[in-house]
């Protein structure tokens, strides 16, 4: 727990500076000083202890996830290390030359929660885990599963493994499969964004059509997004400039690869000063720009509005804010432990620390959005409250700040009334 209290406070996943901080901070209990090594060996030690780890998981999956819609994703951490069995070259999602470890995480839609996680070969590509992740799933208690998963499961072994082992699941079809392209060429854009379609006031649209998809009967949602659709024929149209600026300077014709670049959206010729010539082929361009903003959901819930699809699928973002935060907050984008057992240790504890900064991040929200005020700058406000500890509890160094107090209020706390509680 103090490890983890370390990294939230510090934001850092490294263990170089913890015996300093412990000296510094007040812990309400009694604890030998850690250092760096002693972090080591404290998580080889927890890493042993696999059926108290597996334990906490399933009781806390168990009372967090009740009732909730669940959202998985994946992310990988990268390691030097060659000592840990567990790290192989696969695809990297941090686009790094390094070997890595595969981390699955569950997380509540609704309280951004993180409810339980797996990591596995670097190698092994996330689809051909699902069977695995979602038996883990059922013996950590995450009974009644409503899935929300992103494009890289939209698949017809993953899609049979869903049906038969959630109540329901949310995927999205990447837009860049044929069958997305299939789809936008049937859609009406103009009875699409008629104003009862209307989704959100970000110029959202959508309805949902019966559809079975890889055997699955369920339901479409042929969405179309404004704004997606701006952006999108704004990058075609940067990307075309650029094309052009390279044509000018070749003098020759292109071959292979670079050929390729170009051909897709310019006929290419010769002219009789042996000259590259071309010319934009419109048909090609306007193909591309025909499917933008055009976004497919598929579900079989039988229930949620195609509102609520587009918001849970959305906000499975929630998951991908937690990977972000484990990389930037808690510099975790490295595993920094030489052992497999250490891994399991470390991950454990990094686990512990999320589930501690979604907690203060819900519990503070109210505060943190009537002030504007991020959660990583809120703990620097409380990482400069000064304190000396004495017998009976802590004293305050200087004045605290009225956001301060707020912030300690928040818990059910007077910073000056329970120093001497505490």
């Amino acid at each position: 727990m103090a490890c983890a209290m370390y990294c939230i406070g510090n934001e850092t996943s490294t263990m170089n500076d913890i015996d300093d901080w412990m000296e510094s901070a007040y812990l309400p209990y009694e604890l030998p000083l850690i250092t760096s090594q002693g972090s080591s060996r404290l998580f080889q030690t927890v890493g042993k202890d696999l059926s108290a780890v597996q334990g906490f998981k399933r009781d806390w999956a168990e009372m967090a996830g009740k009732g909730q819609i669940v959202c998985y994703d994946v992310t990988s951490i990268s390691s030097y290390s060659n000592l840990i069995v567990s790290v192989e070259y696969g695809y990297n999602r941090d686009h790094e030359k390094l070997s890595q470890i595969n981390l699955g995480m569950f997380c509540s839609e609704s309280t951004k929660m993180p409810l339980g996680y797996v990591f596995y070969e670097g190698s092994v590509p996330d689809k051909t885990e699902l069977p695995y992740i979602l038996d883990m799933a059922k013996s950590m208690g995450l009974d009644d599963l409503k899935m929300v998963l992103d494009g890289g499961f939209c698949d017809p072994v993953c899609f049979s493994q869903l049906e038969k082992d959630t109540k329901s699941f949310t995927v999205g079809v990447p837009g860049y499969r044929e069958l997305a392209k299939e789809l936008a060429s049937d859609a009406d854009k103009n009875e699409l964004t008629l104003m009862e379609n209307m989704l959100s006031c970000k110029g959202e649209f959508g309805k949902f059509v019966p559809y079975k998809l890889y055997g699955v009967d369920g339901r479409l949602l042929v969405g179309f997004n404004q704004q997606m659709h701006t952006l999108q024929t704004q990058t075609l149209g940067e990307k075309l400039t650029r094309l052009e600026g390279e044509l000018a300077k070749l003098k020759r014709m292109p071959k292979g690869a670079k050929l390729t670049r170009y051909a897709k959206y310019f006929t290419l010729s010769m002219d009789g000063e042996n000259k590259l010539a071309w010319k934009q082929n419109y048909a090609a361009i306007n193909e591309d720009s025909r499917y933008s903003g055009f976004f497919f959901i598929f579900t079989n819930d039988t229930e949620m509005s195609a509102t609520d699809i587009l918001y849970f699928y959305r906000t499975k973002d929630a998951d991908e804010k937690l990977f972000y935060q484990l990389k930037v907050y808690l510099e975790a984008n490295r595993i920094r432990v030489h052992s497999d057992v250490a891994v399991e240790g470390k991950i454990f504890m990094l686990f512990i620390a999320q589930i501690l900064r979604a907690k203060l991040s819900n519990d503070l929200r109210p505060l943190l959005d009537g002030h504007h005020l991020p959660l990583d700058k809120a703990m620097k406000k409380m990482e400069n409250v000064r304190i000396k500890t004495t017998p009976e509890g802590f004293k305050l160094l200087k004045a605290p700040t009225k956001q301060q107090k707020e912030i300690y209020a928040t818990f059910g706390h007077d910073l000056l009334k329970d120093r001497k509680k505490v």
